[in-house]
């Protein structure tokens, strides 16, 4: 019974955190900057109100729950993603040429694990329909979460190149997200080992780490941002991003004015391979 309650106190919390989250975006000014994550932060707010009135007019065990739960945990997997191509696509805003081509490479991404996903629902081995899209969900999921582990990889390996510091929104939101997903994922195969009976204290823990992630999130919209500063161990390993920024920019603008040929057996691959020789020639005068 007391866990129960540690439940219900948990989910209190989570949503005055994530109400939190939401009024310090409207307040400064960040749902411009950061529309995806606030739109996210907006939706996590009604779709947990939602699925806690159904659960206490229709229980926890009844159709009713079982479906607005798994159609809500879709639709907040999709705004994940738009979240993480969010982050990307401010990171590399002084970049033009990478920026549009992560956003090539994200949306085919995108478009093969949604193409998993749904294979995975109608071809798994689950006994009926409900479970086979509970786990071309589940499949989905996982995905988004690895994808918000990668992003955090992502900038703690070359936020330093691209001007992100530990002191940076971009940075924070980032943070939160790929150290939740992390958690998940180690609580979903932890529970795979142990069996249903944890289910409960599974469900406390991840609530937790939400909560941890919502207190992340607040403290990097609360606090400052500092100016955008050159700093001088960025001078090196800047360059690099330039070039390459430079060179791809060269290789699309030549691909695009030229007449196609059809002799090339894979234009991606040329335009990649152009891109490599005229950054490593730009080091080599360099």
């Amino acid at each position: 019974m007391a866990a129960f309650s540690l439940v219900y106190i948990f989910w209190a919390v989570s949503l005055i955190a994530e109400i939190g989250v939401c009024v310090m975006l409207w307040r400064k000014h960040l749902r411009q900057r950061y529309p995806i994550f606030f739109t996210y932060a907006l939706y996590q707010v009604i779709s947990g109100s939602v699925l806690a009135v159904i659960g206490r007019a229709a229980g926890l065990e009844g159709f009713t729950y079982f479906y607005a739960y798994w159609s809500i945990n879709a639709v907040s997997i999709g705004l994940s993603f738009g979240v993480i191509y969010e982050l990307f696509r401010i990171a590399l805003q002084p970049y033009h040429a990478l920026r549009d081509l992560g956003t090539m490479l994200f949306t085919w991404v995108t478009v093969m694990m949604l193409l998993v996903s749904i294979l995975l629902a109608v071809t798994g081995p689950a006994p009926n329909e409900p479970m086979r899209v509970v786990a071309g969900v589940l499949s989905l999921e996982r995905d988004v979460r690895l994808m918000q582990c990668g992003l955090l990889l992502f900038f703690l390996l070359f936020g330093s190149k691209l001007g992100l510091t530990l002191r940076h929104r971009t940075f924070g939101i980032a943070m939160g997200f790929g150290f939740y997903a992390a958690t998940d994922l180690i609580s979903v195969s932890v529970r795979a080992h142990i069996g249903p009976e944890w289910a409960l204290t599974y469900s406390l823990v991840g609530q937790f780490f939400w909560i941890a992630a919502c207190g992340t999130w607040a403290y990097y919209v609360v606090r400052p941002e500092p100016a955008p500063v050159m700093m001088p161990s960025m001078a090196a390993t800047r360059p690099i991003l330039q070039r390459w920024n430079e060179a791809l920019a060269e290789a699309t603008a030549s691909y695009s004015s030229g007449a196609p040929r059809f002799d090339t057996p894979d234009p991606f691959t040329s335009t990649v391979e152009k891109t490599v020789e005229r950054v490593l020639r730009k080091d080599i005068h360099n």
